[in-house]
């Protein structure tokens, strides 16, 4: 699938790769890495890969020196995966992303770009692995776990949304789901939202939702009954 995406003759400096997992980014990273570019992926002196469930400034040493090492093959490849991104940490990497070492590409796996700073996303390729993996889907007439869930809040009176709230924090404190799964949620409700907003009513709420998801201080708690007190269907 990134091969559609992805020209290994005439590559981006820097990905963001969103994909329905991290796992499922990675894997199309690696496949595009070892297939497309004939760089072995696992075992490579010139390949970098980092997980990291949110990535801060202390885990930037070892990105920098890869980065500013010279590599012994034709390209040098870092990779990043994470669920978060400080603030901080989104400063330093992008002067990296800004000024790249000779042949050297950046890949970046999140749940969702929105969590990026508007100055890191202006200057990378953002590719959404998920919408494609939607596409499919719902050509086949099925509908993802996220969509279903985004239906049925819509749907719902804004104290059944509250107690559907309830339920996926019950589940995220009891690690039944993923901080990533959450954001799946909410980005499945908001584009439900936005395709049932004829007037626009929702693009402010919406638009200060992807402001939240962007700031690694916010409540998931806050953006969850924000989005279920302020959106209109």
């Amino acid at each position: 699938m990134l091969k559609r995406h992805l020209n290994p003759e005439k590559l981006h400096h820097a990905y963001v790769i969103t994909a329905s997992s991290l796992s499922a980014g990675l894997s199309y990273i690696e496949k595009f890495v070892a297939e497309s570019m004939n760089i072995p992926f696992h075992g490579n002196p010139d390949v970098f890969v980092g997980n990291y469930a949110t990535f801060n400034i202390d885990d930037l040493p070892d990105v920098v020196s890869m980065h500013q090492r010279v590599p012994m093959g034709p390209k040098k490849i870092l990779v990043l995966s994470a669920n978060n991104i400080t603030a901080q940490a989104q400063n330093s990497l992008l002067k990296m992303i800004e000024e790249p070492t000779p042949r050297t590409h950046f890949f970046i796996c999140l749940p969702t770009a929105s969590i990026l700073l508007p100055t890191v996303l202006s200057r990378v390729q953002v590719i959404n692995l998920r919408s494609s993996e939607e596409q499919s889907v719902s050509e086949a007439g099925e509908k993802s776990d996220s969509e279903k869930q985004a239906q049925t809040f819509l749907k719902n009176s804004i104290p059944d949304r509250l107690v559907q709230i309830k339920d996926i924090l019950a589940d995220l404190d009891k690690e039944r789901l993923t901080k990533e799964d959450v954001f799946q949620f909410v980005s499945a409700v908001l584009k439900l939202a936005h395709s049932k907003d004829k007037r626009g009513s929702n693009l402010e709420v919406i638009s200060r939702v992807a402001d939240y998801m962007r700031d690694p201080s916010s409540s998931i708690k806050m953006i969850l009954e924000y989005v279920a007190l302020r959106l209109i269907v």
